[in-house]
C-alpha cells in the first residue's frame, strides 16, 4: 500500500561475472538525457522489506512527457490517481472510482512538491537531473552520488551511496533506461523493478473537475459507498443549520413538527457551489410538492390512508467538502436557499453526493420515519421532478400505515 512505501525492502542483487569498471558520469548523464527528451511510460513494482523480513509490494503506472504547453504527468496506484501540470495537481480514487468528488491543488508548484504534499515518496530514477557536482536529487533517497558503473553485455549496474544507505541501478545498456533499482537502507530495503509500457495518449491523462465536487484534501477522495437504493437505511447524516447547530437525520424527523406533518422527509440534495438556477429549482420543487400533495389531500376521504402517504417535509441539503465551514462561507451558502424552504448543510459527501449515481445537479430522496429509502429521484425541470416524487409517495399507499400521525396532513410548509 502507499503508505508503506517508505518503508524499506529486500533487494537480491545477481550474481554478476567481473566486468569492465568504468566512469559512472557519462553513463547517468545519458540515463537522465533519455527520460527528458523520450518521456516516462513506466509500470514499476516497488517492492518493500522491513528489518523483520515482511514484504510488501505495490504496483504504480507512471507517464510523463513536454508538449507546448508543459509537462505532463501522470501516475496511477491501486487505489488513487494523480495528474499535474503547469503547477496543477488532480486526483481521483482508481479501481472502484468515485465519479462524484476530485481533488484539486490549484497552487501545487512542481510535480514532486505538489506530490510530497500528498503522498510519501518513493525513488523515482525516471525524474533524475544531474547537478553539477554529478549528483542527483531522488524525491525519497535524497542526494545520490554514484562512484562505479560496472558495464556488461545485457545490463550496466551503477552503484554509489546516499545519506540513507546504498544504491543500486540497473540499465539497459541499449534503451538507456532503468531495468532496477535499489537501496540498503538502515532498516529495511527497497527494489523497483521496471517494464516498459505503451504511453497513452496525453489528452486522455488530465483528471477533470467539470461537474464533480472538488475537495482540498486527498482523504476526503475516501470512497463512498454503494449507490443510495430504495429499501435501504440511510445513513444518520450529521447536518448543521446556517446557525452552526449541529442536527443529525434522525433529530431533524423526530421535531414535532417535521413528524406530524407525514411519514416523509424529502431531501432535496445538491452542491452547496451549484448555480443559483439549481436551487431556484429546489424551491420550486419544493412549493410544487406542498401544493400538488395539500390539494390532493383535501380531495381524498378523510379515512383514505392514501392522505397519510402524501404528507411530507421538505429540506434542503447543501453539501460542501469543507471541514470548517468560515461563517463568511455559512452566509453565502444560507443567502442562496429559496425563500420558506429550511436548508441544512452537509459536510460529508462520502454519504450524500458520492453515493448518488447520477449527473443531475439536484436529487431528491425520500426517507421514511426509520430512515428507510423510498425514493431516488434525479430532478431536470420542476414539473417531471414534482410528478415524480408524487408517484413514489402515492406507490406506498398501503393499509399498515404504521405511525399515523397526530392532527391535520399537509405538504412541507
Amino acid at each position: 500500500m502507499l503508505l508503506c512505501l517508505v518503508m524499506t525492502m529486500m533487494m537480491v542483487q545477481p550474481e554478476l561475472a567481473a566486468g569492465s569498471t568504468t566512469d559512472p558520469a557519462p553513463i547517468l548523464a545519458e540515463f537522465c538525457r533519455t527520460y527528458q527528451f523520450e518521456g516516462v511510460a513506466d509500470r514499476v513494482v516497488l517492492t518493500t522489506t522491513d528489518s523483520q523480513g515482511q514484504e510488501q509490494s505495490l504496483e504504480i503506472v507512471l507517464q510523463r512527457t513536454t508538449t507546448d504547453t508543459g509537462t505532463l504527468t501522470r501516475i496511477d496506484f491501486p487505489e488513487v490517481s494523480f495528474y499535474h501540470t503547469q503547477g496543477v495537481l488532480t486526483a481521483e480514487r482508481a479501481g472502484e472510482r468515485n465519479h462524484a468528488v476530485v481533488y484539486l491543488n490549484e497552487s501545487a508548484g512542481d510535480f514532486l512538491e505538489a506530490l510530497a504534499a500528498v503522498a510519501p515518496a518513493w525513488p523515482m530514477p525516471q525524474l533524475w537531473v544531474v547537478q553539477d557536482d554529478g549528483s542527483v536529487i531522488d524525491p525519497a533517497l535524497g542526494r545520490i552520488m554514484f562512484t562505479a558503473a560496472d558495464v556488461r553485455d545485457t545490463e550496466i549496474l551503477l552503484t554509489g551511496s546516499s545519506s540513507a544507505g546504498t544504491v543500486t541501478l540497473v540499465i539497459d545498456p541499449e534503451t538507456h533506461r532503468g531495468l532496477w533499482f535499489g537501496a540498503d537502507l538502515r532498516d529495511g530495503k527497497i527494489r523497483c523493478d521496471y517494464s516498459r509500457i505503451q504511453r497513452e495518449d496525453p489528452a486522455s491523462w488530465a483528471i477533470t473537475t467539470q461537474g464533480r465536487l472538488v475537495v482540498s484534501r486527498l482523504a476526503q477522495l475516501a470512497l463512498s459507498g454503494p449507490p443510495i437504493s430504495v429499501g435501504e437505511t440511510l445513513n444518520d447524516l450529521d447536518l448543521l443549520t446556517p446557525d452552526y447547530e449541529g442536527i443529525s437525520l434522525s433529530e431533524l424527523q423526530s421535531i414535532e413538527q417535521v413528524r406530524r406533518s407525514g411519514p416523509w422527509v424529502v431531501l432535496l440534495i445538491l452542491k452547496a457551489d451549484a448555480d443559483q438556477t439549481v436551487f431556484d429549482l429546489a424551491g420550486a420543487v419544493a412549493s410544487g410538492l406542498w401544493s400538488g400533495s395539500a390539494r390532493e389531500i383535501a380531495a381524498l376521504n378523510e379515512n383514505d390512508v392514501l392522505r397519510y402517504w402524501l404528507g411530507h417535509r421538505t429540506i434542503l441539503v447543501a453539501v460542501t467538502p469543507d471541514l470548517d465551514i468560515l461563517p463568511a462561507r455559512m452566509d453565502s451558502i444560507a443567502s442562496r436557499a429559496p425563500i420558506g424552504v429550511p436548508m441544512l448543510v452537509s459536510t460529508e459527501p462520502e454519504h450524500t453526493l458520492d453515493r448518488l449515481e447520477t449527473e443531475s445537479s439536484l436529487v431528491a430522496v425520500l426517507v421514511d420515519p426509520h430512515r428507510t429509502v423510498g425514493a431516488v429521484v434525479s430532478i431536470e425541470t420542476a414539473e417531471t421532478g414534482i410528478s415524480a416524487v408524487l408517484d413514489a409517495m402515492r406507490s406506498y399507499t398501503r393499509k399498515d400505515a404504521g405511525e399515523e400521525p397526530e392532527g391535520p396532513l399537509v405538504g412541507s410548509d
